[in-house]
């Protein structure tokens, strides 16, 4: 979780650079790609990352042990 965040403030102040604001952490994460910062694959596991985060605080009562362990 703490990776997301950080990752998620340090993309948010990227975007603000190239005149974008962006909400969310999946959101902030896709524009890493979008800013050619990360290639599509980097792009596609941090996106996964960001969602398994919203899901633990978000959603946490439907997770079970095993989908953890698969998306980490």
């Amino acid at each position: 979780m703490e990776i997301v965040e950080s990752l998620a403030i340090i993309s948010s102040k990227l975007a603000e650079v190239h005149g974008a604001v962006i909400e969310g952490y999946v959101e902030v994460t896709k524009s890493l790609s979008r800013l050619s910062i990360v290639n599509s694959e980097t792009d596609e596991m941090l996106v996964r990352l960001a969602r398994l985060k919203n899901l633990l605080i978000h959603r946490y009562w439907v997770i079970d042990d095993g989908g953890i362990i698969e998306e980490a």
